[in-house]
């Protein structure tokens, strides 16, 4: 495990958004994984994408390595996530995630989850049990305006900090908002629908 890289609270920090690409719901095999990075919510630095599989249980460790590998990362100073399931029920552990990159992470979503729909839907799963417990590991959700998120490695003043830099054309942080549209047009060509 290596500590948390420290952040200093201004407006330049580098912020890796991510987000999964669009699929139709009967789709099996891959699922494109899209990082957008950005300077605050103005300026667009990189991109990333990799792949992850539909219902797996690889986009914590797919992830990692596409952050770890890129020619980005020393400059990386936090990462967003959107939401906590990839892929249809990929589910990311954001633990693992913060202590494999040594980055903060927020993980961001407009709603809270429905504990009754998860559980029914991983009752299709033999390893539902451990797919429900990779999710509870990341913690309590907190309200930031109209959204709610997980935090690890920051603190709440510096997680709403980072919120408030990141937004700016949409209730949610502008690098996941982008990666969201990079990913449905790459499956569908032509960007569209919320994050």
């Amino acid at each position: 495990m290596k500590p948390t890289k420290k952040i200093k609270l201004k407006n330049g920090l580098r912020l890796l958004g991510i987000d999964d690409g669009y699929f139709p719901k009967n789709t099996i095999g891959k699922v494109p994984l899209i990082g957008v990075i950005t300077q605050g919510n103005k300026i667009l630095e990189g991109i990333l994408i990799s792949q992850i599989t539909k219902d797996g249980l690889d986009i914590t460790k797919n992830l990692i390595k596409m952050i770890i590998q890129s020619k980005f990362y020393k400059e990386l100073n936090v990462i967003i996530t959107s939401g906590n399931t990839y892929g249809g029920f990929n589910p990311l552990n954001i633990i693992e995630l913060n202590e494999e990159t040594s980055l903060p992470v927020i993980n961001v979503t407009r709603n809270l989850p429905r504990e009754k729909k998860i559980l029914m839907g991983l009752k299709n799963f033999p390893d539902g049990d451990m797919r429900y417990e990779i999710l509870k590991k990341s913690g309590i959700y907190y309200r930031y305006r109209d959204i709610f998120y997980q935090k690890r490695g920051v603190s709440l003043r510096e997680a709403e900090f980072i919120l408030n830099l990141s937004i700016k054309n949409s209730k949610i942080p502008e690098c996941v908002r982008i990666a969201h549209l990079i990913g449905k047009a790459m499956e569908t060509g032509e960007s569209g629908g919320k994050a």
